[in-house]
């Protein structure tokens, strides 16, 4: 396995959740990607912090090794996951493995991530998640147990 979708509905916190993965994580470098699919030559890496990610894409680097995030889904972002992974390949970066927010039903035409990632050869595990209520969430066992157990599967497939 080298990928992991946080399939949910809209507000279930798939891309607080990504956030927070990432900050336990601890990575070295990351980057904000930018896709123009009108022009190709407007898109672009911009450096980030590990606060910023939220609903956009990223470009993590762990132990020499990248992270593709789509904090925020492809659907929302208008960006096919194909377009971030053929961009990363453009500019010499090996995706070692990918974390991708996505919808419970990709409806916008054009949009499978699932098959997007078979194609281009990653295998991966589907979370599906719902909201958990209440202002403290981040501390409830359900959240620490899923979060935890994301992070492990990243750093064991990382390996």
């Amino acid at each position: 396995m080298n990928a992991i979708i946080i399939t949910g509905k809209q507000d279930a916190g798939k891309s607080t959740l990504i956030g927070s993965i990432c900050q336990s994580l601890n990575p070295k470098n990351i980057r904000e990607i930018t896709i123009d699919k009108d022009d190709s030559l407007k898109s672009s890496f911009k450096e980030s912090s590990i606060q910023a990610i939220f609903n956009n894409a990223y470009l993590l680097e762990l132990n020499n090794k990248y992270i593709l995030v789509l904090a925020g889904c492809p659907t929302e972002l208008n960006v096919c996951i194909s377009s971030y992974i053929n961009y990363c390949i453009l500019n010499g970066v090996e995706i070692s493995f990918i974390i991708v927010a996505k919808r419970t039903f990709e409806r916008k035409s054009g949009f499978d991530t699932k098959t997007e990632l078979k194609i281009n050869g990653f295998e991966f595990h589907e979370e599906f998640i719902t909201k958990i209520d209440g202002e403290n969430f981040k501390k409830t066992d359900i959240w620490v147990n899923r979060r935890n157990r994301l992070v492990n599967m990243v750093f064991e497939n990382l390996k």
